[in-house]
């Protein structure tokens, strides 16, 4: 047992000597080991002090010291994990009866928890302080803390009455999925729930002018917290938004349920982020440097099995490293990388192969972003052909990598000055199989739209839109085919495409910090902003 106990110290293998320790007898020497342990969790400061509390609670049976741990997780609040961590001090403070303490946490929660966004933790948390309420050793403040949890899910809802056209079941998803309250109130719920949106609708309707400009905005706000966002994409057809951070995360938001989700936590910085249209596989690359980043892909089991499944390999390229956005027919996915001298077209389902390599010779400039053409019976994953910028042109590339045609399109996604992102963001809508429609910005933040007509004889420029005037804009996307999106200083513009020219559909003044992109969601009818420090604006869309 020495020996043992020996080699568990040399490794550093605190707890499992704190084990052998308490197996031998020795509980002061056990708890020391167990504390060693802790402070080596605590290493990792996102994950640590939970997973130290954790230790200490569990395997150390001494929840009186694991509180200081979880405190230090709630303090970097709303860092990930804190939330878990004050239910963890909550559930403590109530089995040792500490009223007082148990109250001032909660006060605290409701301050973080109540603002918009962070729907999931906030559901999590209020629910689990109502099963706390029933233990024996805090009955005194039972009421209060049941109805401090019923307020809070109340004002979590009433975050989605401005966004939400129809009520659908979120009331029940809040106060029936966790059997805390009585059919009844999840019943008086729903029935809130459903006249409050119709309401809201009324004063949407009455906050039109007579010319269709929308004088007033109803918006949400969501802050992600995890840093400076270098890479952002959504998924079109559910409209989910992904975000790559400087720090290493990827997170996931879903405009319609309002939930913010983490996906990954890389060791550098994310670079490049691609999604399939219904959300179910991401692609990222991590590393900032110039030469070799890792290709991460992150998807959900085709068998259904829960959670992420993950895979990750090594790309290498001379220059600037980029993903197209990802094609799929459900179950295999096709991306591709420009890794600075060729284009690698990759697909597969758990792991993704090398398909095939396009140097692309021809190319004058180095291309900014790409996209893959779906071959005309509409079945992917396998691309029909590869739309590339090249300066102000636009090449039509086969999959064997020939250039078909060349045509002027009369820009180039650029990053505008300023921007954090490590890639231009592109937006594209395929109307119908033989026409597209692009958007972007150029470096002065010019928006400019054009409409192609594409298929295997012919490549042809059909219309073109640029923004005119002053207007610098920080961010557009296509909410819709035929309409345009552009984020400026002070204030949203919709704009209308025509064959020549835009029309200005409406105009929402409100102010956003240092907006870098924007998406669609069409399931909220949503524009939601994406600015800088990994905040989100979701702003409805005129009608």
């Amino acid at each position: 047992l020495d020996r043992a106990l020996q080699l568990y110290r040399q490794i550093r293998l605190h707890a499992e000597a704190a084990d052998l320790l308490r197996k031998m007898g020795e509980e002061d020497e056990a708890l020391g080991e167990y504390r060693l342990a802790a402070n080596r969790l605590m290493a990792d400061s996102v994950h640590g002090p939970m997973a130290a509390g954790d230790l200490l609670r569990d395997r150390a049976r001494r929840p009186d010291l694991a509180l200081e741990y979880y405190a230090r997780g709630w303090e970097n609040r709303p860092s990930t994990h804190a939330v878990a961590c004050c239910l963890r001090m909550a559930a403590i403070h109530a089995d040792r009866g500490e009223a007082e303490i148990l109250v001032k946490l909660v006060d605290e929660a409701d301050t973080l928890l109540r603002q918009p966004g962070s729907e999931l933790p906030a559901v999590e948390f209020y629910n689990e302080l109502a099963r706390l309420a029933d233990r024996e050793a805090i009955a005194e403040i039972r009421d209060d803390l049941r109805d401090r949890s019923l307020m809070g899910l109340t004002a979590k809802l009433r975050h989605h009455v401005t966004i939400l056209r129809k009520p659908g079941t979120i009331a029940a998803n809040y106060f029936g999925r966790n059997k805390v309250w009585t059919a009844d109130l999840v019943d008086d719920a729903e029935h809130a729930m459903k006249v409050a949106v119709i309401r809201q609708e009324e004063r949407r309707a009455n906050a039109k002018g007579d010319s269709g400009q929308i004088v007033r905005a109803d918006c949400r706000r969501i802050l992600i917290d995890g840093g400076t966002v270098t890479a952002a994409c959504h998924a079109s057809a559910t409209g989910e938004i992904f975000l790559g951070f400087e720090s290493g995360q990827v997170h996931r938001f879903n405009a319609a349920s309002g939930v913010v989700s983490c996906l990954s936590e890389e060791r550098k910085p994310i670079s490049a982020i691609a999604v399939d249209p219904e959300g179910r596989t991401l692609v990222l690359l991590v590393g900032e440097e110039p030469g070799a980043k890792q290709l991460v892909h992150l998807y959900r089991s085709p068998s259904g099995a829960p959670g992420i499944a993950r895979s990750v390999r090594t790309i290498d390229g001379p220059g600037d490293i980029w993903l197209t956005p990802v094609m799929t027919d459900g179950s295999i996915i096709a991306v591709g990388i420009w890794n600075g001298e060729e284009m690698i077209l990759m697909g597969g389902t758990d792991n993704l192969a090398v398909w095939t390599r396009l140097p692309m010779p021809f190319l004058k400039n180095d291309p900014p972003g790409a996209i893959l053409i779906p071959p005309p019976d509409g079945k992917p994953p396998t691309p029909r052909a590869v739309l590339v910028h090249d300066g102000p042109d636009v090449c039509q590339v086969d999959s064997n990598g020939k250039m078909l045609r060349r045509r002027l399109l009369g820009w180039r996604p650029t990053l505008p000055e300023g921007h954090t992102l490590q890639a231009a963001p592109l937006s594209c809508i395929q109307v119908e199989p033989e026409r597209f429609e692009l958007a972007g910005l150029d470096a002065a933040g010019v928006i400019y739209w054009s409409q192609l007509k594409l298929n295997d004889s012919e490549l042809i420029r059909t219309a073109i839109n640029v923004s005119a005037g002053e207007t610098v804009y920080f961010a557009t996307t296509l909410i819709r085919p035929g309409l345009v999106a552009g984020v400026a200083h002070g204030r949203i513009d919709w704009l209308r495409c025509k064959l020549q020219s835009f029309a200005p559909l409406a105009s929402n003044p409100i102010f956003i910090a240092s907006p870098i992109a924007c998406f669609p969601s069409p399931r909220t009818d949503e524009l939601v902003v994406v600015c800088r420090n990994g905040a989100l604006v979701c702003v409805p869309v005129p009608r």
